[in-house]
């Protein structure tokens, strides 16, 4: 995945840098001239605190000053990927009726790598059976070591809102409680609305989290997923870098 260009390294910000090298430069003429007539550090002394006064005062400075000029600013990188890395702890959504096969085969998918040992199943009242089926049908091909936690139900399956604080306290809970590296915890948000999805997206995008969802293998004529030709996942990474208006 490309790395988006860090602000010091970028053209359109040629003469913000510039600008500071000049006023770095007036202000050491002028410490200099200061310090051969009161003799207050060696030259030696004083070449060391100019060159603390840069390192430690000039990114913080050229930052400030960026972020003041470029307000509103976005730089957003989304790529996505096959080769899907297996994780150790996977956050799913169960959809009503067939759509519920998303999250058996995303389980199946990381259990059958040998690694995915917690499982939580986000759903709806509505679609609780759905979710005992999977978690059964799971229990039933006999992973070892696989825990699958207590079903975790929306109260509105489409506030985006609602889907983004579950899914944000369920990566706490698998980093914290169970000591998952965020490297292995992956959200899988094909099930239920596409506002859980949003939800769920937002939850994962500010950090180095894992996404994904499930492709399947075969379509109808009308386009519809084929449930019994299975699917497989395709991870989503994102990046992005927002400066916020002041």
């Amino acid at each position: 995945m490309e790395r988006p260009e860090h602000p010091l390294l970028s053209p359109r910000n040629f003469w913000l840098a510039s600008l500071y090298l000049v006023l770095l430069g007036v202000l050491s003429a002028v410490l200099l001239d200061l310090n051969k007539e009161l003799h207050l550090l060696s030259n030696e002394a004083l070449a060391c605190v100019l060159l603390l006064v840069v390192i430690a005062g000039g990114y913080r400075l050229f930052e400030r000053v960026r972020n003041a000029l470029a307000r509103g600013t976005e730089v957003i990188s989304v790529t996505e990927g096959e080769n899907v890395r297996s994780a150790t702890a996977l956050i799913a959504f169960v959809s009503q009726g067939l759509g519920r096969t998303s999250a058996l085969q995303a389980a199946s998918y990381h259990a059958n790598a040998g690694s995915l040992r917690h499982l939580w199943l986000v759903t709806t009242r509505a679609a609780e059976g759905d979710a005992r089926q999977v978690a059964n049908e799971l229990k039933g091909a006999g992973w070892p070591g696989l825990q699958i936690h207590e079903f975790q139900f929306l109260d509105d399956k489409d506030s985006i809102i609602e889907a983004k604080r579950l899914v944000e306290h369920l990566r706490s809970r698998a980093m914290q409680e169970f000591a998952v590296p965020e490297s292995g915890v992956m959200c899988d948000f094909t099930g239920l609305t596409k506002n859980a999805g949003a939800g769920m997206i937002l939850a994962c995008a500010p950090k180095p989290a894992r996404l994904q969802y499930m492709v399947p293998n075969r379509v109808d004529e009308a386009g519809r997923a084929d449930v019994t030709a299975g699917s497989r996942p395709r991870e989503v990474f994102l990046q992005y870098m927002v400066i916020e208006e002041r």
